[in-house]
């Protein structure tokens, strides 16, 4: 199981070189919502830009690392393993998972569209994330969430406790953004984006719901944010990422219902099934006839994708 407070103690802190590439424009957070910039791209993994990176990994997922943040890596490379792990098994896949590690002077000077202490989905499949916590990753989730962090019990064994909280809310988005990898691996991208979203979130959910129950009220916390007053105008600044995840809460709620009703294994389970027997010819109202649970909650459509 993986623990708040072993999260607080792989937590370090940055003294940094900062982030990697950038996202492609539908991949924002990897689960679906159109992000700032489009057609940019990233360097493929061990190309010439991060010679530097270490590996750490074994079949299930792979993490590539700014040097003196083995701490942390070891900690996603425990997370991405286990959800690897539990896709296989819910879906009859097997399909590995692979991260990158980054200091804020990498991930600034390969200009990536989302800020330092957000996940990204990067082009060559790799879920890029922040090596360390600092006051920039706080600042952040300050104003995502519009108060404190989540204050979890246990000392970092680097910085701060509030630079620690913020990495674990950077690690519990990070989690639909992995399960957004593992379904595009697996041949579901062509199905319509509503559902792969919604999937995304059941697949990350139930397994927060296996691993980590302690951090439940922390992932209901991100998700249950609300958009900026639209009467203000067009969001900016950080106001853009909390648009952004707040167009996630419908998603959130409805892989909420379907788990609590079914269970964080027959969930996705069923779901992908459904998946696999109707691939890009499900519609949403389809899923929501199967699973009555979600009729009220997820995004209702009856085109198919294209």
């Amino acid at each position: 199981m993986i623990e708040p407070a072993s999260i607080f103690k792989r937590a370090s802190i940055a003294v940094a070189r900062r982030a990697l590439a950038a996202l492609a424009a539908l991949l924002l957070f990897g689960l679906g919502a159109p992000g700032p910039a489009a057609g940019q791209s990233i360097p493929p993994a061990g190309s010439k830009p991060l010679p530097y990176l270490l590996n750490l990994g074994d079949i299930f997922a792979l993490v590539r690392y700014s040097p003196g943040a083995l701490d942390r890596a070891s900690h996603v490379q425990q997370r991405f393993a286990l959800l690897a792990e539990d896709f296989r098994k819910w879906s009859k896949q097997s399909v590995p998972l692979s991260a990158v590690l980054l200091s804020r002077t990498d991930w600034e000077a390969l200009d990536l569209a989302v800020p330092y202490g957000l996940p990204a989905h990067m082009a060559n499949g790799e879920v890029a994330l922040c090596a360390w916590g600092d006051h920039g990753t706080v600042r952040l989730w300050r104003a995502l969430l519009g108060g404190e962090l989540p204050q979890l019990e246990g000392h970092p064994l680097y910085g701060s406790k509030a630079e620690a909280s913020s990495l674990l809310l950077n690690d519990l988005l990070a989690q639909g953004v992995a399960a957004r990898a593992l379904l595009n691996q697996a041949g579901f991208g062509g199905v319509h984006p509503d559902i792969v979203n919604f999937t995304a979130h059941v697949i990350a959910l139930a397994a927060s719901n296996l691993h980590e129950s302690l951090s439940l009220g922390a992932i209901r916390r991100i998700y249950s944010m609300t958009a900026p007053d639209a009467s203000l105008g067009v969001p900016s600044g950080d106001g853009i990422w909390r648009a952004r995840l707040a167009s996630e809460r419908p998603y959130y709620e409805a892989a909420a219902a379907l788990i609590s009703k079914r269970g964080a294994t027959k969930a996705p389970k069923a779901l992908l099934k459904l998946l696999r027997r109707d691939g890009v010819l499900l519609t949403t109202r389809a899923v929501a006839d199967k699973f009555p649970e979600v009729r009220g909650l997820l995004p209702l459509s009856g085109s198919r994708a294209r």
